[in-house]
């Protein structure tokens, strides 16, 4: 498949238009770390602090929160630059990371706790290179290959820990969380022969995200909208050997714009 190239037209308007997609295109690719400052014993919940292995063997940190005499086990992901805490978006740098508009403290363990309240066991854990999991694969996201694996190696440690295997297990996938979990069954949907349920929310729509960001970041005439931006932003991303950052999973009336 040939290279796909940028319009010429659009990097002669302004300069600062290459540097705007340039940007996006890498913050898509390479995830900054953000901190956990918060945990389960906020609300009142006893945890867990514990590492499990990847299924390629980077070394992922988690937390179990148990939910004593129960038989269900939530697995809960997180989204793009977060944490299994969530994301700090109160404060600086995270709170410019996203844009404005982004700027209160995204806290997970609320969710945790309606989770524990109903009778669920709660796995939480940080992605490589993110929250406190080891750092792998240079930093680099790529269609989420990599984070599949990661999803892949909690359920692999949910199945051979004793006081866990043969729970019933579902999985709570937040944004991209939900896209490295869709990766990790089509690259082995036999290893989810036994999750029960899956939910997939998106945590929030970054004001940098290529779909909705046209308007905001004012990066010169785009006929078409935010499709015609995201185009633009991952011919970019083609052109810089970046990956696709959603991979597989988009829609397929998207094809045309996001094939790579």
């Amino acid at each position: 498949m040939s290279t796909p190239t940028i319009s010429a037209g659009v990097e002669a308007i302004d300069p600062a238009v290459s540097a705007t997609l340039d940007q996006i295109a890498r913050g898509l690719a390479y995830g900054t770390r953000s901190p956990l400052l918060h945990t389960p014993s906020e609300e009142g919940m006893a945890f867990t602090d514990f590492s499990f292995p990847s299924t390629d063997g980077t070394p992922l940190e988690a937390w179990l929160i148990p939910a004593g005499g129960s038989d269900r086990l939530i697995i809960c992901t997180h989204a793009f630059g977060f944490s299994r805490a969530g994301f700090p978006s109160n404060i600086e740098p995270w709170k410019s990371r996203f844009g404005a508009g982004n700027d209160y403290d995204i806290n997970f363990i609320p969710d945790y706790k309606v989770l524990h309240d109903a009778g669920y066991n709660v796995l939480a854990f940080d992605f490589r290179n993110f929250g406190l999991s080891a750092a792998a694969n240079g930093g680099l996201q790529s269609a989420f290959r990599f984070e599949g694996r990661d999803v892949r190696g909690a359920l692999d440690y949910v199945r051979r820990t004793p006081e866990l295997a043969g729970m019933r297990i579902g999985i709570f996938a937040r944004c991209m969380g939900a896209n490295a979990t869709f990766r990790a069954i089509h690259d082995d949907p036999a290893g989810f022969s036994d999750v029960r349920a899956l939910v997939a929310p998106p945590a929030l729509v970054p004001s940098g995200d290529p779909r909705t960001s046209a308007g905001r970041r004012r990066v010169g005439p785009v006929r078409g909208g935010d499709r015609q931006e995201a185009a633009a932003i991952d011919q970019r991303r083609a052109l810089r050997g970046l990956p696709d950052p959603l991979g597989s999973v988009r829609h397929p009336a998207d094809a045309d714009l996001w094939r790579a």
